[in-house]
């Protein structure tokens, strides 16, 4: 059977194409795909052609070799079962239903939901922002924007320490937050705000001038979103020169 995978054709264009029937080589084993699961925030970008055509998808990820020039599959939050034991593991590749992938390359994961498993990535990069903000004790952290990122960043920064909120548009995101234990609020709200940390997390061009204004003296603005093709302006004089912030 030919395997199928999604490709990005043009701007708001996909199609499934089928592909050669994989043919796992030396050290790799097949996989048949459970759950396929899309980044809101990158995906997002991707779908709209909102990323340089000529960078590599991902120059650290086999699978993800090429670049944004059309057309091109993507995709990184693979879980499937291996055909010659039902192992459930987690693999960085492109949306398709069977694939070879080397067996190193493959996460075993232990008996979890697949759907819940897609999540992997966004764990992982959550993760890898919360130590990068550093220890901050009962310290007040505001983090911009409740999508999956942002909230998954708010509950680990609450669980070292951290005193998060979440700065989110949306009521429906705020009432998900708060559902999960984390507190948000309407961006308006934010006015009176004055914190030495501020996490971007929203993928909105516009968010990281916001911040600047709510930090606190020698405040730093960690930006965790990524905005593609659409330009950032920040307002780089008086306030962030006085008050010695830091990007």
């Amino acid at each position: 059977m030919p395997a199928r995978a999604l490709f990005h054709t043009a701007p708001r264009c996909v199609a499934i194409r089928e592909l050669a029937t994989p043919q796992p080589a030396a050290g790799e084993v097949l996989v048949r795909t459970l759950c396929s699961g899309i980044s809101g925030g990158t995906e997002r970008l991707v779908y709209r052609g909102e990323v340089p055509a000529e960078l590599a998808l991902d120059d650290t990820i086999d699978a993800l070799s090429d670049t944004f020039s059309y057309p091109f599959a993507y995709g990184y939050a693979c879980v499937g079962q291996v055909a010659e034991s039902d192992q459930t593991v987690f693999a960085f590749h492109p949306h398709q239903d069977v694939f070879a992938a080397p067996a190193s390359e493959l996460i075993p994961l232990p008996p979890i939901d697949p759907a819940s498993a897609t999540l992997f990535p966004l764990v992982e990069t959550a993760l890898q922002v919360t130590l990068d903000a550093g220890a901050g004790y009962r310290e007040r952290v505001i983090v911009l924007g409740a999508g999956v990122l942002g909230l998954l960043t708010a509950l680990l920064l609450q669980r070292s320490g951290w005193r998060p909120l979440i700065a989110e548009p949306q009521p429906w995101r705020r009432d998900m937050a708060d559902s999960l234990g984390a507190t948000a609020v309407a961006p308006e709200e934010l006015a009176e705000q004055k914190v030495p940390l501020v996490i971007d997390a929203s993928g909105n061009p516009d968010a990281p001038a916001m911040a600047l204004n709510i930090l606190a003296h020698e405040g730093t603005l960690l930006i965790a979103s990524w905005f593609g093709t659409k330009p950032v302006v920040l307002p780089l004089g008086g306030a962030f020169h006085r008050r010695r912030l830091i990007i």
